[in-house]
């Protein structure tokens, strides 16, 4: 007789790094490993319930390791009623699995069920887009416990409208319900593109978007937010934000990336859509002398340059200019901060000229 345990292999892991998870079959003493395709830290294993805590997918995890170590019990207990087992050795045993799960794997790669291919769009997905898709996915999962055997017809009106109920319980907002709807409704897109399916049920499940009361400030309010008193460390980070805000809320990632203003505008390709933006620069919307505080690598150069409000031009002492020289700052974003500025400094001289 053969049994199975799952088995965190930690030789030759280096400590505070990911192990292999992996399925020990044992016959009579000997034992043989077969690699889960799983590997986790050591924390993320509770050795004593056989099952992975603390992990962002633990949830989906566990369920595949669990439909894995059930797949080989299931090849086990055939290959034991044909009398393959009675005189074979752990690692004849352990070859015979491997094959016989390869040839699952192909039977199983014709196949394109719904859960599979949700997994696979997802993960192709950004790390943070991941995790939304993820999360969609655990609440399918703890709502139907066949969905890794669901075709993509049996993802219709009537599944939707009852998954929708279970969502409610814990998510009372429509809009909140919504994301994991039109998550479905991306890979449905997808798998139509490739030719999958033809199946589309959201013709008629429709996902309706409950409108929502503007929460803007005043022009009073937004005046005292941006000339509130804040502690000098604080100082940039308010900047940071009323530049944001004048700059129609330019994401932080897009106006990081901002290397020049033509003609009193900027424009930038936005980082998510690659939309291309034209946005005017007013003048409440940066003083030069402020430009050096939304450059943070300047930030631990700052008072040590030779001379006090050191602007990081043409000053001789400058701690700026000698750490691009070093290599410490990028030469690029130095010479988009010295483009802003004297661009800056020349919208500032046609305006009061």
């Amino acid at each position: 007789m053969v049994t199975t345990k799952f088995y965190l292999d930690l030789r030759a892991v280096y400590p505070g790094k990911e192990a292999p998870l992996k399925l020990a079959l044992t016959k009579k003493g000997r034992t043989a490993l077969i690699f889960l395709r799983i590997r986790i830290l050591p924390t993320q294993w509770d050795r004593e319930a056989c099952k992975i805590i603390a992990h962002p997918d633990k949830l989906f995890l566990n369920n595949y390791i669990r439909a894995r170590k059930q797949e080989i019990d299931d090849l086990l207990f055939r290959l034991e009623r044909s009398g393959f087992l009675q005189y074979r050795s752990i690692t004849e045993i352990r070859k015979r699995v491997l094959f016989e799960l390869e040839t699952l794997e192909e039977e199983k790669s014709v196949w394109n069920g719904f859960s599979d291919r949700f997994l696979r769009f997802a993960s192709v997905k950004k790390e943070s887009t991941k995790r939304i898709y993820m999360q969609t996915y655990k609440r399918m999962a703890a709502f139907d416990k066949g969905l890794r055997e669901r075709a993509f017809e049996e993802i219709n009106k009537e599944w939707l409208a009852r998954f929708d109920l279970f969502l409610q319980q814990t998510s009372p907002s429509q809009n909140a319900r919504n994301i994991h709807f039109r998550n479905i409704r991306a890979v449905f897109n997808d798998a139509i593109d490739d030719d999958i399916t033809g199946f589309y049920p959201f013709r008629r499940f429709k996902i309706r978007a409950v409108a929502t009361p503007k929460r803007s400030l005043s022009v009073e309010r937004l005046r005292l937010l941006f000339d509130t008193p804040v502690e000098e460390h604080l100082e940039k980070y308010r900047d940071m934000f009323k530049l944001t805000f004048l700059l129609i809320g330019i994401n932080v990632i897009d106006l990081c990336h901002l290397k020049v203003i033509i003609d009193g505008r900027v424009e930038y390709y936005r980082a998510k859509t690659n939309r291309l933006y034209s946005v005017k620069v007013e003048p409440e919307a940066m003083e030069k002398e402020e430009l050096r505080f939304c450059f943070p690598e300047f930030d631990s150069y700052e008072g040590s340059c030779k001379f006090q409000g050191c602007i990081h031009d043409r000053e001789p002492g400058c701690a700026v200019k000698e750490a691009v020289e070093d290599g410490k700052i990028s030469k690029e974003r130095y010479e988009s901060y010295i483009s802003f500025f004297r661009e800056l400094k020349e919208s500032e001289r046609r305006r009061y000229s």
